[in-house]
This record gives structure tokens, sequence and C-alpha cells, in this order.
């Protein structure tokens, strides 16, 4: 299903680009922290819907729709009067992180006679919470109360929390002008137009929360205290989009789109910028989801890694809890605001299910210090630190002489899979069995390494805990030792995906092995061979990397996670090759996305896409979220890998200048350097 969103921070307009409404039936609607406010919506004339010819999206928070009375899909030979359609309605709708949809319609009369009629609003509310909307059964039996003054429709809806407290939701659709009749679910004014005349009507529609809607401060928080989310985002205000200019028209305005998607996808909370992992569906902070997206766009918006950083320092675990899988040490991998998680329906308040959020933390926090050289954040989250490293040598022991990270299947609704292809089915050998738990993904073994190295640094660098260092450093170094004696498969060229229940190593081919490469814990040896693979047709579809290999029996290119082309998948590959000193290599891997991105609806860059070769055009996958912050950061994570630009204490080193793009591409990033 084709999706128009319109996203500023933790509010969305989820509608379709083929009208200006929400259709009752569908999982369309104006949503907040989780909650639809807003689930029907509709103009009518004379009691009919208009036909919608066509939208510009504006903004990532605004899009204006026109539409006319009648819109003849064939052109008869038999008709003799003329053609033509006389009534033009433009519909302007806006969202802010305020929580709020403004909404103006304008209705034009073209024809030569009056025009005498009734223009209708249709709305209703069912305070659906986002879960029951994609599936979730909840049982729960809903009764808004409704009041109606003369141009305003107000919803309220209350319920006990899981913690014994009251929280109300309320929805308000307020009219500029007083209508003819206003029920609660329905406005109608009269319209009376002269030729060529025109009449507007204008109205808002507020979503609000009530109390216990808080953030928190947990053990190794930042030490600011709790208090509620700001409810804006840095679309309008805080941030800009940087003007890159790459020498191609088209790839500008991809990396305009992906700026201002990452923005709108941004909520400004207590403890800074954070951005929310993707839309529809994913509004809300998940730890592996912002915490890249942070890392990708790190040298143009410092503040975005900063704010990850506190927000999740903030609900770093404290506990044991089986229910949310939380530990001591271990960073959430979701949090929700909505009625189930506040009623304990689900366990995602937060959940902590998740194995590579913790690694990712770390080094995050080491790359912001190396692109800005702030020690002070590093010394301010030292708790935090210190916590999250625990947590990661604590797993690495977890099965003995066995020293991966490993996860287990959830014994509550929680996920099977802990890593980033976190679907039933993702981990699978080549003849499609599945493997089975626990297992240690061959990524997250890349992180875990890379965690380790950068603490030491930290340790080192910051704290002048030069013992400590050397101690994480030896750890990572017999991690880097086990894991290619593990998942190394000589025969094959590669590493394989996983180790599985079983103690085998999984010999399916997927494009994680990029990951590791980023991680820095594949040798020198084995670097090239990778490549290789990596770029090869099995991976490489020529737009992107596929998840899985084409030699695989469960290979699909309209899979969510076993052949799908994720762009955030293939930014962190091309890092990885740049790294390694694969320039050529990049190159193609980073040309190929932005020029996918080329081909999609407004240069919006998709959660993911379909794995087909480039036979074919790039073709959207069906259900993919979009914008997505890990999908809007991969751009400025080819930037980096093209010119394989690194941080020194003088200012930015580039590696690479034979790139596909022209060098003015980096001036914003030498700009915000030198800032």
């Amino acid at each position: 299903m084709t999706r128009d969103v319109l996203v500023d921070g933790y509010t969305l307009l989820v509608g379709t680009p083929d009208r200006a409404g929400i259709a009752p039936d569908g999982d369309g609607g104006l949503y907040f922290r989780d909650t639809r406010h807003l689930s029907t919506l509709a103009v009518t004339l004379d009691g009919v819907d208009v036909d919608t010819l066509g939208r510009d999206l504006t903004g990532p928070n605004r899009r204006v729709l026109v539409a006319t009375d009648d819109n003849t899909a064939i052109n008869r030979v038999d008709e003799s009067t003329e053609k033509r359609s006389d009534l033009v309605l433009e519909t302007r709708q806006t969202v802010t992180g305020s929580a709020s949809l403004s909404q103006e319609v304008r209705l034009v009369n073209h024809s030569s006679v009056p025009y005498s009629g009734e223009m209708t609003v249709e709305f209703d509310v069912d305070f659906a919470d986002v879960f029951e909307v994609r599936g979730f059964r909840s049982r729960l039996e809903r009764d808004p109360s409704v009041t109606v003054d003369d141009h305003a429709v107000a919803f309220t809806y209350e319920y006990e929390t899981n913690e014994g407290t009251s929280l109300r939701r309320e929805t308000r659709v307020a009219f500029d002008r007083t209508p003819t009749t206003l029920t609660p679910t329905a406005a109608t004014f009269d319209v009376d137009l002269e030729s060529q005349e025109e009449t507007t009507v204008g109205f808002g529609v507020r979503a609000s929360v009530g109390a216990d809607d808080g953030e928190r401060s947990g053990a190794g928080s930042s030490g600011i205290e709790p208090e509620a989310i700001g409810e804006r985002s840095t679309v309008s205000d805080g941030l800009d989009v940087p003007t890159v200019k790459t020498g191609r028209r088209d790839y500008d305005r991809v990396f305009r789109r992906a700026g201002e998607d990452l923005l709108a996808l941004t909520a400004e909370t207590a403890y800074g910028p954070v951005p929310l992992a993707g839309a529809p569906w994913f509004a809300t902070v998940f730890g592996r989801d912002s915490l890249i997206a942070a890392y990708q766009a790190l040298p143009l918006f410092p503040s975005l890694a900063r704010g990850t950083l506190r927000y999740l320092g903030a609900y770093q675990g404290t506990t044991v809890d089986e229910t949310r899988e939380e530990e001591p040490g271990k960073m959430f991998h979701e949090i929700r605001k909505g009625e189930l998680a506040k009623r304990g329906r689900i366990p995602h308040s937060p959940y902590y299910g998740s194995v590579d959020s913790t690694p990712l933390w770390i080094a995050l926090l080491a790359a912001h210090r190396r692109w800005t050289g702030d020690d002070a954040l590093v010394t301010e989250l030292a708790e935090t630190l210190d916590g999250a490293v625990s947590w990661l040598r604590r797993s690495l022991t977890q099965y003995g002489e066995d020293p991966f990270v490993y996860y287990e299947e959830s014994s509550t609704m929680g996920m099977l899979h802990k890593a980033w292809r976190d679907t039933p089915g993702s981990v699978q050998y080549p003849d499609g069995e599945i493997a089975e738990p626990p297992i240690a993904s061959v990524e997250v073994q890349g992180y875990a390494y890379r965690a380790l190295r950068d603490a030491a640094d930290l340790y080192g660098n910051v704290f002048d805990d030069l013992s400590r260092a050397s101690e994480l450093r030896e750890l990572a170094d017999r991690l880097a030792d086990a894991f290619d004696s593990t998942f190394w498969l000589p025969d094959a060229g590669y590493y394989g995906v996983a180790k599985d229940g079983t103690g085998t190593t999984v010999p399916t081919l997927t494009s994680n092995v990029g990951h590791c490469l980023w991680a820095g814990i594949v040798p020198e040896k084995r670097a090239t061979s990778v490549a290789a693979t990596l770029t090869s047709d099995r991976l490489f579809s020529g737009w992107g990397l596929r998840t899985m290999s084409t030699d695989a029996d469960g290979y699909s290119p309209i899979s969510y996670h076993l052949g799908s082309v994720w762009p955030h998948d293939t930014s962190l590959s091309a890092l990885g090759l740049s790294g390694y000193g694969f320039h050529a290599e990049t190159d193609d891997l980073a040309r190929a996305v932005l020029d996918a991105s080329t081909h999609f609806d407004d240069y919006r860059i998709p959660e993911l896409f379909c794995g087909f070769d480039d036979t074919l055009s790039p073709k959207p996958y069906a259900s993919s979220c979009v914008p997505q912050a890990w999908s809007a950061g991969a751009p400025f994570a080819f930037l980096r890998a093209l010119f394989a630009v690194e941080p020194t204490e003088t200012g930015i080193d580039v590696g690479n200048t034979s790139t596909v793009l022209d060098g003015t591409a980096l001036d914003p990033v030498r700009e915000r350097w030198e800032q």
C-alpha cells in the first residue's frame, strides 16, 4: 500500500497520495506518542468524495493536494459536451511537533454559473494503540467522551496505567469559523460561490496527553532531572539541513530530502535531540536504529549523537527483569508511550531485547569524542560507560569458554532474533533450515570487538586508566582470534552468518559481513576476499547490497530480511570497505544506493526496497517505512565513505580524492568541523 507520511518528531499523519482524508477502516490516522488521535478524516462536496488530481510533498511534515468534482478516466469519443471540471478543491496539510495537524481547504468555482452546496468535514477518533493498528489483539474497549461547542469537538479518553495512575488523552478538532451544523463526527458548511469566486475553511486537530508521560533518569544517567519530553522536533527549530552539492542535481535532491527527513524524525527531548526510528510504525526511540542514525550523521549533526547517548543512558538497565529482558548495564531496544505499554500489556516500557544496542552505544560515544574532541561528555557518562562495558564483558563469558555474545529466544512476547535482522527465519542455513538459538550473530561479534577497542581508548585517553585499557584490548584481541577461527569459512572465502545452538557455524552468505569490516574485526589477510564477496553478484544487486545471497534456497528479493536491500546496511558496509582502502568498491556501493534513491517518490529513501538486480528499476518493498532515520542517514555515511573522511586534531583527513562526487560535497562537513 502506498502511503504518504507527514512527520515532525512524535507527530505523524499517515495518509495516501490519492486523497486528503483518512479511510475509516485502514491504518491511516494522526498519531502522537504511539496513539491514534484521529482515525477518520474526509472532505466531501454535497456528500460526494472529490477526485484527487495529484499532490506535492512540500516538506517532510506538509503537503498540498489538488482535487476536482469530476475526473473522467476515459476520454470518450461519443461525448458532445465540453470536457471540463468546475470545482477545484486545494487542501494544505501540515503536522507539527506540538502534536497538531492543521488543514486548510480552499474551494474555487471555475464555472460560469454560481455554485451553491455543502462542504462537509467528517472526522472520528478511536485512540487505538499503534500495536493494535498493526494487528495486536488487546481486547480493550474504549468509550471516549465527546463534547461539542459552536466551532469545536473534543474527544477525551482516560485509563489507569500499570502503576495505578490515571492517564488522559484528548483530541480537539477546532474550526476557524462556525459551521452551519456541527455534530460529534461532522462539520457542514453552506457554500455559495459566484463564478470564479473562492472560499476557504480551515481547521486544526490537536492531540494532548496528561500526566505520566515524562522521562526518567536511570543509573549512570547524565544527571539531568526527569522532565516531560519536548513536543517539538528539529524540523522547525534547532538544527538546519546542510546544502550538499555533489555535481549531480538528482543526488543533491536526495541529500536535501534525506536531511529534511532525518531532522523531521528527530525529537527534542530532555536529554537533547534524538532520532526516532521511522514512520509510520516506529516513531519512537530505538536503541540500535537511533544509535546508527546518529553515527551516520555525526560529522554534520553531532548534537544527535549527544542526545542519543544521554537518552539511552538515562534508561540504562539497572536490574534483572525477564519480562522486559532488562539487565544491569544494558541499553534498551525499543521504548513505547502508548496505552499498551502503560498498562503493561507489552514489555516496551522500555524493552531491552536487542544485544547490539549496548556495544553500539560505546562505539558512538567514542566516535563522538573522535569527531568533536569532547572529553566532557565521556566524563559525564562515565558510570554509564562502566555499566555498558560490564554488561558486554558478562555477555562474552555467558557460555564459558565460548567467547561470543549470544542471544536466546524471548520467553515473553519479545523477539526471537535480537540482532538487526530480527524477523523469524532471518538466520537460516543455505538449504533454508532455520538456525536454532542460542545464536551468536556474526556482526554482533564485530560490534563487541569495536566496543572493546573503543572503550579501551576512552579509559586510556580520558581517564588515564592504562591498566583497564590494556585489559580491554587483550579481551578484544582474544575475541578477534576466536571470531576468525570460528566464523571464517576457508572454502567459501567469507564469514558465516552466525554460530547457532548446535555449535555449528551457519555458512550462509549475508550482508552482515560488511558490518564486520566497519567494526574492524576482519584481519587484513581476509579483507580482499570479503570485499570481493560483498561486491559479487550474489550480494550486490546493482542498487545496493542484498541482505542474503542469491545462492541461498531461502533467498527472496521481496522479503524483509532474506534478499532485500537496506540502505543503512549498505552504508555500513561502504564505511567498512572505505576503512580498509577499497575505494572502487566503496564507490560502487554508494553510487548504487544514491542512484536507486533518485527513482523513489520525492527522492525519499525507504527503509528497504526489493533486491532485484539493476536490469529493472528499483522496486519499493510494499510495507517499507518511509521515512526511516537510518535510511535518511545513509547518504551522509556514503559521503564519509566515498571521501574516506576521518577526523584529526587539526581538521578532517580526506583519504580518497578520486571519488564519483564533486569535492564541494565535503564543504558542509568542513564547515561543521570548523565550528
